[in-house]
């Protein structure tokens, strides 16, 4: 999956710079997740974002301070955008039942 950037420049001399990126993959699979019988296991996700988002988040987190994106980024993430209902489409979990969270592939 690649993001398609596109670049503007306007007449002030501003430059707008935009990242697209197909996410029909990333949001199927997610249901997928959240419709496959979860059990026990170490493995468990609760979200996939599409690279666009990660960095549209990343660049609300940092600022101009440019931060490192590490665990500290990640928590933010989940805690602060993950439980918005614009990004519902992006979690693997179910939130509602605290018994059908996490994802573990069948072997």
């Amino acid at each position: 999956m690649s993001v398609e950037t596109t670049f503007e420049l306007n007449r002030n001399g501003d430059l707008t710079v935009r990242g697209y990126q197909d996410a029909e993959d990333i949001a199927k699979w997610a249901q997928h997740c959240r419709d496959t019988q979860k059990s026990g296991g170490d493995l468990r996700y609760k979200w996939s974002l599409p690279n666009n988002l990660v960095a549209k988040f990343y660049a609300e987190y940092a600022g101009p301070d440019l931060r490192p994106m590490n665990q500290e980024f990640w928590q933010w993430v989940d805690k602060s955008k993950m439980n918005d209902p614009q990004y519902k489409t992006f979690r693997t979990d179910d939130p509602g039942n605290p018994y059908f969270s996490g994802y573990k592939s069948k072997t």
